[in-house]
Parts: structure tokens; sequence; C-alpha cells
């Protein structure tokens, strides 16, 4: 009875759709950047001010199946990302992260690239931690989810 209650709360909810592809809250309400291939959006639980996600529209589970063209297009978005957003708030330094597989701590299953600025003298390992550790993480309400990612098209479109 418990273990019924249980799935039919679950499968109610869109935990089981993916939270980058259309139709999402995600992708509705956090994206502050978009092309033909990418976007950029802002997390729902950032570990530091200015984590931002880089995502390839189509719809794949790992980097490998990325095309060349979306690979560059991703590239690009970081680039801009680190330009428009980043050194305009003075982060000089920022970790490039992107996992494949569940035994590499994948939670979603639509590849991404996460964007973490760091502030000097910051160490890695603390960086890291602070993601792992964000599964206990509240998120966001959606106010403030929305606030930022307004501010962040603003500075990336400038």
């Amino acid at each position: 009875m418990i273990y019924q209650l249980f799935l039919c709360f679950f499968t109610s909810l869109s935990l089981f759709s993916c939270p980058f592809c259309p139709g999402s809250f995600a992708r509705e309400a956090q994206t502050f950047y978009e092309d033909d291939l990418v976007l950029g959006v802002y997390p729902h639980k950032p570990i530091y001010p200015n984590h931002v996600l880089a995502i390839p529209k189509r719809h794949v589970e790992r980097l490998e199946e990325l095309t060349g063209e979306e690979m560059q297009a991703i590239f690009h978005l970081a680039k801009k990302i680190e330009e428009k957003i980043f050194q305009k708030n003075g982060l000089t330094h920022y970790l490039l992260l992107q996992k494949n597989g569940r035994s590499a701590g994948q939670t979603v299953p639509h590849a991404h690239f996460h964007m973490i600025p760091i502030a000097e003298g910051t160490w890695t390992i603390s960086v890291l931690w602070r993601f792992f550790s964000e599964l206990f993480y509240s998120p966001l309400r959606e106010e403030a989810l929305r606030e930022k990612t307004a501010l962040l098209a603003e500075q990336i479109s400038d």
C-alpha cells in the first residue's frame, strides 16, 4: 500500500521527464540565453552566485553524443558567459564541469556543463564538496529564480 502511494505520487510529478527539454520549468523560467543549438540556464540550486549551466537544446545524455557544431556552440556560450557575466562581476576563476553517467554523478540525463565561478583563494575541494552536497540544499524560490535569470539575460546581451 505505501509502495503504491509512493509510486502514484512520484509518477504524477514531472520527475521522469527531462528538466531541460521543452515544456519544463527550467527551460521556461530559468533560461537566460538561447540560440539555435544551446541554452544558458540558471540552476534552481546554485552552489555559488552566478553558477550557470550551458546546455545543448537537443536531448542527448552524454558528451560523446554531441555533434561538433553543438560542442562549438557550447564553448562559444561558455566564452560569452565568462566575458559578459563573470568578468563583469569580477570573477576571474571558474570550474567547468560536465559529468557522464550515474557513476560519475550525473543526476539529470541530459548533457550539460556547469560553469561555477570561484573566488580567488578558494580550494577546489571545497567547491566540489559544495557541488556534491547541493542535493541537500533547498531550491531557490520561483521569484528569486526569475529575478536572477532576468539579470543574467541582461548582462549577457550587453
